[in-house]
């Protein structure tokens, strides 16, 4: 009878402790969505605006110390091959820095893609 209830009760603790760990539903544990990424997977244009951008140009792309993104002439007088190229490789001589990998950067092409997207 010990013997049983001893052999029991380990069996409940390997079957508790081998299946708590694998459930979603865990207090604490953050969903898929989440859950940390890194940076370059990022592809969220508020996120990607807010942590990049926003310092300069504003939470809104406006009343930042920086151009106004969201200036309807200034996005009439630059198209996205600028806006682009501008993103990516800063404009020396100013406080734009490139945020281009390949300039120094921390950001991929696609990720300055979806910001020109989003500033459209």
């Amino acid at each position: 009878m010990r013997r049983t209830r001893r052999l029991s009760t380990i069996l409940i603790a390997i079957v508790f402790f081998g299946l708590v760990p694998s459930c979603d539903w865990m207090p604490g544990k953050p969903r898929p969505k989440e859950r940390w990424k890194p940076s370059t997977e990022i592809k969220n244009f508020g996120r990607l605006f807010s942590e990049n951008c926003s310092a300069c140009h504003g939470a809104n792309g406006r009343q930042g110390a920086a151009q106004p993104l969201n200036d309807p002439l200034y996005l009439a007088l630059v198209n996205d091959d600028l806006l682009r190229r501008i993103t990516a490789n800063g404009v020396p001589g100013t406080l734009m820095p490139a945020f281009a990998e390949k300039a120094g950067g921390i950001l991929t092409g696609d990720q300055i893609e979806v910001l020109v997207a989003g500033m459209r």
